[in-house]
């Protein structure tokens, strides 16, 4: 799973890298990692044992926000991907980091999000 997270983010990176900081969601880098991602992720951290913890500014850098990410994902993509009975693929995981783990994953704004992400998956094909 870990080769298909940093695959994905590859194509995540294009899409995202593209915005501005957004003050509303107080996301920020080039993943664009919300606040609330952050600490979802600190807590997957501190659940699994780990002394990692990340802090705001780290969410600038892209190898730090990767790593973020392939916490994030790896913790919530095979728990949604058994919740809502879905194959823990591309679409599962580029839904999950942009909605988070909810039923929001397959609203409109899902599916304009998995469009634009499996674009660029294919343009760097």
């Amino acid at each position: 799973m870990t080769k298909l997270i940093l695959a994905l983010l590859v194509s995540i990176h294009g899409i995202e890298s593209s915005y501005s900081k957004d003050p509303r969601m107080g996301s920020a880098g080039p993943l664009q990692i919300t606040t609330v991602c952050l600490r979802d992720t600190n807590r997957i951290c501190r659940l699994s044992g780990s002394s990692i913890r990340f802090a705001p500014a780290d969410r600038m850098s892209l190898a730090t926000s990767e790593e973020i990410a392939l916490v994030y994902l790896s913790y919530w993509g095979p728990r949604c991907a058994a919740r809502y009975r879905k194959p823990l693929d591309a679409e599962l995981l580029a839904r999950l980091w942009h909605r988070g783990p909810s039923q929001k994953m397959y609203d409109a704004k899902g599916d304009a999000y998995w469009a634009k992400v499996n674009k660029e998956i294919n343009s760097r094909k």
